[in-house]
């Protein structure tokens, strides 16, 4: 039950502010795309997160699979630290 409140609790914070993000800079006549692009990009790497970490799981067993989950997200900020710094 724990989890799972956390779980929501970080999901609903996180999905605003990658749609808050998204349209930062942007004009307003492209948010519409913006914000369409950041959610097919999202659910795309849900969906296909999910089938390579099942794949992993089932060769390198769930060590491997929690290891390779856990870089996802810090590459993904290591990379938005790298845009933002660069002016992106």
């Amino acid at each position: 039950m724990i989890s799972g409140i956390v779980f929501g609790a970080g999901y609903g914070s996180l999905q605003p502010a990658l749609l808050a993000l998204s349209v930062k800079g942007i004009e307003t006549h492209r948010r519409g795309a913006a914000k369409g692009t950041v959610m097919s990009a999202f659910d795309l790497g849900v969906s296909a997160g999910s089938v390579l970490l099942g794949v992993l799981a089932n060769y390198g067993g769930y060590s491997a699979m929690y290891i390779a989950a856990s870089w996802a997200p810090l590459a993904g900020v290591l990379l938005y630290l790298k845009w933002n710094k660069l002016g992106f």
